[in-house]
């Protein structure tokens, strides 16, 4: 095997492991922060409206009256995390909206 074979070997190896790579890439870990900080894992492609209907439920919270805020746009419930262009690790504020006199 002369050495530009074996370059190219490597090089077919190598861009097989990174197609490989990009179906990791199809989760993204969120911050959820209310009193505290809940983490989540889900897919880029799906709509946010169960991570927010699972927040409300695991802290007790009416998802009615609750609202969600990703750099200061609120999150509606077929936004996805590609949508929002989230990374990983990004924040999501939680605010409880409130009747004014």
């Amino acid at each position: 095997m002369t050495s530009n074979d074996q370059l190219l070997s490597q090089y077919i190896k190598s861009e097989a492991v990174d197609s490989n790579k990009s179906t990791d890439d199809s989760f993204i870990n969120l911050k959820v922060r209310d009193y505290n900080v809940t983490f989540y894992k889900v897919k880029r492609t799906k709509p946010l409206n169960k991570l927010m209907q699972v927040h409300c439920d695991r802290n007790g919270l009416d998802i009615r009256v609750t609202f969600f805020l990703f750099d200061g746009i609120r999150i509606k419930n077929d936004y996805t995390p590609d949508y929002l262009e989230m990374e990983n690790d990004d924040d999501i504020d939680v605010m409880a909206s409130q009747m004014g006199c």
